[in-house]
């Protein structure tokens, strides 16, 4: 099953302020394609909040420090 698009994130939200949140879900060895790191740069680049997790832990870790 497939949803979104190529380079589209695993796990789209938005935080309680607005802001556009991007998550790319990968294990642990493994990287995003260049076609992932152009759409969080993207988010980025917006003013969104977009990172690679490998863990809850560190999604709690990213999130935790945007209060």
């Amino acid at each position: 099953f497939r949803a979104g698009f190529v380079g589209c994130s695993d796990i789209i939200g938005q935080m309680k302020d607005g802001t556009f949140l991007a998550v790319e879900v990968k294990r642990t060895g493994k990287w995003p394609t260049d076609e992932q790191w152009a759409f969080l740069d993207r988010v980025i680049g917006n003013n969104g909040i977009s990172f690679v997790a490998r863990s809850v832990t560190d999604c709690e870790a990213v999130l935790d420090s945007y209060g």
